[in-house]
């Protein structure tokens, strides 16, 4: 499964991430708008075509992200009763290369199993882990469950991985703001499920949370990939709670 890009979105990133690499393009970058045709700002040399619209596909696709500065222009007509109009015009937009943009490259903009749905069980994704980063994620069976969850030092050391790659995988995608208050929410959910007495009602309301159905939204492709890492947890809420 690819990348919903076109050919021209994907050599645009496949050169970001190579001037990256090469150390001649910072990883945080603006583009500058100059009418419709976008230049790197501080860039020397040649550089691919570069659109808004472009831009725009690839941070939907979490590859980049961009925020847009706009500048108010005001024009006023009429000289009996002037009218002022107020226009927004984008100016520039700041761009940042996210780890998933070297791994679409590298990868040939094909979709990783964390994405495409592949199941093993929690053990395999402690085993898999590299540098805090999760190589494979899945569903646990039910007695590999009960054995993390009579275990407290196993429980607790399943419960901090996943939620420690449960929050690297949304920090490229979420605004500082919501950033903040998804990891307070795994925090608080990490109490529940050590907790003596985990209470189901608080950790159905900080699941939804997680899995960007509450205050904190998310994009589509976001929620799919957090959900991997969502799913083991539940299976041990659900194993305390006496619900499995």
């Amino acid at each position: 499964m690819e990348y919903n890009l076109t050919d021209k979105q994907k050599d645009l990133l496949r050169w970001l991430v190579q001037q990256a690499r090469a150390g001649n393009l910072s990883e945080e970058f603006h583009v500058v708008w100059i009418m419709d045709s976008g230049e790197i700002s501080g860039f020397r040399g040649d550089h691919p075509e570069i659109t808004k619209g472009m831009l725009d596909a690839l941070h939907n696709a979490e590859l980049l992200l961009c925020v847009p500065n706009f500048k108010t222009s005001t024009s006023t007509s009429g000289k009996s009763h002037p009218k002022t109009t107020y226009r927004e015009v984008e100016i520039n937009r700041r761009c940042t290369i996210t780890r998933r943009a070297y791994e679409a490259v590298d990868s040939d903009f094909e979709l990783s199993t964390i994405q495409t749905g592949t199941h093993i069980t929690i053990g395999a994704i402690i085993q898999t882990m590299s540098g805090g980063n999760v190589q494979a994620v899945g569903i646990a069976q039910d007695a590999e469950i009960s054995q993390i969850v009579n275990d407290a030092d196993l429980l607790r050391s399943q419960i901090e991985a996943l939620t420690e790659n449960l929050l690297n995988e949304v920090k490229p995608a979420l605004e500082v703001d919501d950033l903040a208050e998804y990891a307070q929410t795994i925090r608080e959910l990490k109490e529940q499920l050590l907790a003596q007495k985990p209470d189901a009602s608080l950790i159905q309301r900080l699941v939804r949370t997680l899995s960007l159905l509450g205050d904190i939204e998310g994009t589509i492709g976001l929620m799919t990939r957090v959900w991997p890492f969502l799913h083991p947890l539940l299976l041990i809420a659900a194993a305390r709670l006496g619900l499995a």
